[in-house]
């Protein structure tokens, strides 16, 4: 995982075990100035997670792979469909409003709450991402609104030529899921196309106490939701020109 704090800090990967420290500096982001520039060159506190670190990771969500992240903090908000990431500890509402999301340096704004990312947390198909850059620190300069204490970019594969792959795990219990993707260039034109989707009918996510009819709390009691989630992303160029569409959806509901 590659850092970049005030003195430049790299972990290489298992990929990166024969590579020397000056290369791994000179590794491309785009985040920090709008324009690609050498790791060790761009300004702020910026970490970025290879393809090979998140196949590594083998986290079944986004939420999962930005867990592992050194500074970010992933919580959810009791018995509501909110999981949200907060960058040094800065949450000081029950929803992620200072952290804004892109999507290959597109803003990604949730309109509701301004913050709160479940969908994109729960569902974007993790197997099509090239690398995810995390600026730890303000962004609103260059992104505007929700970027106050930090910008996450989840930057996608490219087509070259074609490729695919289709995955999938599960039993009669128990969580199942599967993703597939696909790559396609010909001349001037490539297409990028993923889908994801994951359930587990039982999530036991807390222990909390019933509320009796005459407003007094009863014994604890496991609280048990359905988590299920279903991710499409679909990205088309032709001659340096782009377009991409993005639906992701994520249910938590009670189950009886």
């Amino acid at each position: 995982m590659g850092q970049h704090p005030a003195t430049p800090k790299v972990v290489p990967t298992a990929d990166d075990a024969s590579t020397s420290l000056e290369s791994l500096l000179q590794t491309k982001v785009v985040t920090a100035s709008r324009f690609s520039e050498d790791l060790a060159d761009a300004p702020g506190v910026i970490t970025v997670v290879s393809r090979d670190e998140i196949n590594r990771m083998g986290g079944l969500t986004l939420r999962e792979i930005l867990s592992r992240v050194a500074g970010l903090d992933v919580t959810s908000n009791a018995l509501t469909d909110r999981s949200m990431i907060a960058v040094r500890g800065d949450q000081a509402k029950a929803n992620g409003v200072h952290v804004l999301f892109l999507i290959n340096g597109r803003p990604t704004r949730e309109v509701v709450d301004g913050g709160a990312m479940s969908e994109l947390l729960e569902a974007f198909p993790i197997a099509i991402l090239e690398r995810i850059e995390v600026i730890e620190g303000p962004g609103s300069v260059l992104y505007g609104s929700n970027a106050y204490s930090g910008v996450i970019n989840l930057i996608t594969r490219k087509a070259d030529g074609k490729s695919g792959a289709v995955r999938g795990f599960g039993s009669g219990v128990g969580p199942a899921g599967g993703s597939a993707e696909g790559l396609y260039r010909r001349g001037d034109f490539s297409l990028v196309a993923a889908v994801q989707f994951h359930q587990n009918a039982r999530w036991t996510t807390l222990v909390a106490p019933d509320l009796a009819p005459n407003g007094t709390f009863g014994p604890l009691s496991d609280y048990s939701l359905y988590d299920g989630s279903r991710g499409l992303f679909v990205e088309a160029g032709y001659k340096g020109f782009s377009a991409m569409v993005s639906n992701m959806a994520w249910r938590s509901v009670p189950v009886e």
